[in-house]
């Protein structure tokens, strides 16, 4: 059996990450939320229904106080952590001019010091047990860049550049998963028109559904559990691209 963590599961990816896991093997599922409680308790309840060990988890990843209490729990709770997809991240659309130091400092605490912290509090108990798969999402716009959401391009860009470094300091599974155009809250202030316009002007990008996203993560993640549990990463080749795209 195997213990996984998702974090930013009340909405979006992080959801629909959850979500697919009702058509998997029984696991136990820690699904992080920090506001949004009623968004992880309805799938939380489906997936117990089915046989899953399931914790609805507190946390914000931008604290790190919180992390480390968050994680403690998870522990109790928990034999190990064999999996961490951190999805947790919000955006932020604003030009460069009118974004505020405040601002800057929200999206990069969340969406990379958020990485860093959870990160930091499975990794070594994952190199200790020679086991462990950690899945950082990204954004296509972390690897291109997006006019009036500089913040949110570095943080991304930022998750990939940690993502690299990490593989290669460690003999596990680490990757940063881009993905591209993708059908949630986080882009709902774009008009029909403007999801048009930026199609057309991206033609290497599809519009994804968070279902299709999350079908494809865990697609991935069966993978390079499979490649872990027979000794690849142990036998140091590296040779394998950190960077999955769902595009």
């Amino acid at each position: 059996m195997k213990y996984v963590v998702v974090t930013g599961a009340s909405k979006g990816i992080g959801k629909a990450i959850a979500e697919s896991f009702l058509r998997r093997e029984k696991c136990g599922l820690a699904l992080t939320y920090n506001t949004d409680y009623e968004g992880v308790r309805d799938i939380a309840e489906k997936l117990a229904l089915e046989g899953f060990f399931v914790l609805p988890v507190k946390m914000d990843v931008s604290n790190e106080d919180d992390v480390k209490r968050a994680f403690e729990y998870i522990y109790e709770c928990f034999p190990r952590i064999d999996v961490l997809i951190n999805n947790a991240g919000i955006s932020l659309v604003k030009s460069f001019y009118e974004t505020t130091f405040d601002d800057w400092k929200k999206i990069i605490d969340v969406d990379l010091n958020g990485v860093y912290l959870t990160t930091k509090q499975v990794i070594d108990k994952m190199n200790t047990n020679e086991f462990g798969v950690i899945f950082n999402v990204s954004s296509v716009w972390g690897e291109v860049g997006a006019s009036c959401e500089v913040a949110y391009s570095a943080a991304k860009s930022g998750v990939i550049g940690f993502t690299k470094a990490l593989a290669k300091e460690y003999d596990l599974s680490i990757k940063a998963i881009s993905v591209g155009f993708v059908d949630t809250t986080m882009n709902s202030h774009m008009s029909d028109e403007d999801v048009k316009a930026f199609l057309k002007e991206n033609p290497r990008i599809k519009l994804r559904s968070p279902a299709y996203a999350a079908k494809k993560i865990l697609n991935f993640l069966d993978k390079e559990i499979l490649k872990v549990e027979n000794g690849y990463y142990l036998s140091n080749d590296k040779k394998d691209n950190v960077i999955l795209r769902i595009w």
